[in-house]
């Protein structure tokens, strides 16, 4: 997503640890839903109106309703309110949660930007012919921010207000504008990436796609906050087909666990008798899946075959788990991988798999030829070269406690990906894109590619088998898979190799970072069909591919365990940077015969 977030807005990540809420803790929650926008004609749009809203109110209601039943106080739901109703309410709001654990404030309405600050719109904003009359008849965020800043030691705001506004053409940017630092006791969470606009749903639906994300997160078992934002945005995206990402912010001094209800074990319900047999069976069944939990079920490496392919440079004869080294040692080292089965791999999960997304369908996709992987992601070190070689402009610099040199580097995009890809190739002296060597260029990996290196020969959801802990690779260990021991959080990356590689010798091919892919993003795997191990619409053999969406692979240090899984998948954008879980890893093809 992005992620997360591309989902969550992975370069201002919200960071979680336990925080634990005392029984009578109080809840308080605000939420205004602003529907009675005047003028909804495309004439006066064109004049500057607001334009009314469909679902503003129902979205307010139903999370109302939802709040409630989880134990937070809530006035009453505040519809369409004018610029003085706004402002009273939110003061009184805030006195009204002096004191509490925490305070909601949900606004689904109008949102504007100007000069990278942002506005919610009450019902009698004026049409807009100048941008001065938005800061005139609108309700700073700022503003609300500041009032609400002492009311609870946990504040999270929501903010439906991403809506196309009539200021988008005469500002150049639509949506709200990105945070740059929010309170560390403050979590945010937009409803549309920056400068992106929401939906208020398709036709017909009774919520809006972010109302529906929210409740589906709420409505979870044992939802805790950063699973409900997660769910949120996974929801969004699917309901738009990927149109609209969620983003959250929150300082990475927020290390807030808050749950909306407490969690509880699961209960034994009592059988009927004539179940008596189907209990028993489940039981053992249950009882099966333990044992064999109890058990690594990392499979064996197995006995790769000789002579598979040579070098592209020397000509020397390589082997399965064989260096291919950079003759002038640039780069990172590529590990040779053996060669796919003729009929292939299953690509995707098994409807059984838990905690599954629905972009995994799962099918069989073939790789004719051997290729080399990088056995770890790229670091600040490989990049560095690049930057003094003068092939990448981009020149990111160690974040905080991230760390350099040996660390993967961090903060780049798809595009930044690709420079550093030609100008490694331009080294070993292949350019453009023709001549006998072209077909071994170093290059972004297929996501056909990723999942066979990161399986490495298992059907298992993770290539360390049925569940991943904490010392076999880097992710939030608050959020295990299935009800496995929670782990480490380690809060940052980890240097690469810090963990033992998977059976085909790669490093980090689950958590640390997601990596980007040469594919362009496809959440339906049934129009693609197989591929012979190529990526979906990559530029050098689509050139003239409109590519909004480059799909991203892995998992990292900030994600939960069931994004670690082979088979899971994100995207984002090609230009976004500012991700601190995001880099890449890279692949060539291999020459074969003698």
């Amino acid at each position: 997503m992005r992620k997360i977030s591309s989902w969550l807005g992975w370069g201002v990540a919200v960071l979680c640890l336990a925080l634990a809420l005392p029984a009578q803790a109080q809840r308080h929650a605000l939420l205004i839903g602003n529907d009675g926008y005047a003028g909804n004609s495309p004439e006066a749009r064109m004049q500057g109106h607001w334009g009314r809203l469909n679902n503003a109110r129902n979205d307010a209601r139903a999370l109302a309703a939802q709040l409630k039943s989880m134990g937070f106080e809530v006035e009453k739901v505040h519809e369409d309110l004018d610029r003085s109703a706004m402002i009273a309410v939110v003061g009184q709001f805030a006195q009204r949660a002096k004191n509490a654990e925490v305070a909601l404030v949900y606004f689904s309405g109008h949102g504007a930007q100007i000069d990278g600050r942002n506005w919610l719109m009450p019902v009698d904003a004026k049409p807009v012919d100048s941008l001065s009359m938005v800061e005139a008849d609108g309700v700073s965020l700022d503003w609300l921010l500041e009032k609400i800043s002492r009311s609870a030691k946990l504040k999270i705001v929501w903010l439906d207000a991403c809506r196309n506004t009539p200021v988008v053409n005469r500002s150049g940017s639509g949506g709200l504008a990105q945070i740059t630092a929010a309170a560390p006791d403050t979590v945010i969470s937009y409803a549309a990436a920056a400068n992106r606009v929401a939906s208020d749903g398709k036709p017909g639906d009774t919520n809006g796609w972010f109302a529906q994300g929210l409740l589906k997160g709420l409505r979870s078992p044992n939802p805790n906050l950063f699973q409900v934002v997660a769910d949120a945005s996974r929801e969004v995206k699917r309901l738009s087909q990927d149109r609209q990402t969620p983003l959250t912010y929150g300082g990475n001094d927020v290390q807030l666990d808050f749950w909306f209800a407490k969690p509880t074990p699961a209960l034994a319900q009592p059988a009927a008798a004539s179940d008596t047999a189907k209990v028993a069976e489940i039981a053992q069944l249950k009882k099966q899946l333990a044992e064999r939990e109890k058990v690594s079920s990392t499979p064996p490496p197995p006995a790769w075959p000789s002579s598979l392919a040579r070098h592209p440079e020397t000509g020397q004869a390589l082997n399965a788990q064989d260096i291919v080294a950079h003759p002038k040692g640039l780069g990172p080292k590529m590990v040779v991988l053996p060669k796919a089965p003729p009929d292939g791999y299953l690509m995707g999960s098994p409807s059984t798999e838990a905690q599954r997304d629905g972009d995994e369908k799962q099918h069989r996709v073939t790789i004719p030829y051997v290729f080399a992987m990088s056995q770890t992601h790229v670091t600040f070190d490989d990049w560095a070269a690049c930057v003094q070689g003068g092939g990448c402009k981009s020149n990111p610099k160690p974040y905080a406690h991230f760390g350099a040199g040996r660390m993967p580097v961090i903060r780049v995009n798809h595009n930044d990906a690709r420079e550093y890809v030609a100008w490694l190739n331009a080294t070993v002296g292949i350019r453009g894109k023709s001549g006998a060597n072209w077909a071994y260029r170093y290059r972004l990996p297929s996501e056909i590619e990723t999942e066979y290196a990161a399986r490495a020969g298992t059907t298992t959801p993770f290539y360390t088998g049925h569940n991943i802990t904490t010392a076999e690779a880097n992710y939030n260990g608050n959020y295990p898979y299935g009800n496995n021991a929670k782990g480490l959080y380690r809060e940052k990356t980890t240097e690469v190799g810090s963990f033992a590689p998977n059976a085909f010798g790669l490093y980090d091919m689950a958590g640390n970072l997601y990596a980007w892919q040469a594919d362009c993003y496809e959440a339906d795997y049934s129009k693609i069909g197989d591929l012979q191990g190529k990526a979906y619409q990559d530029k050098d053999d689509y050139p003239n591919q409109a590519c909004t969406y480059r799909s991203l692979r892995g998992g990292s240090w900030f994600y939960l365990a069931q994004y670690l899984r082979s088979a899971n998948r994100l995207s984002d954008t090609s230009t976004i940077r500012d991700y601190y879980d995001v880099g890449l890893r890279l692949t060539r093809m291999l020459p074969t015969g003698s």
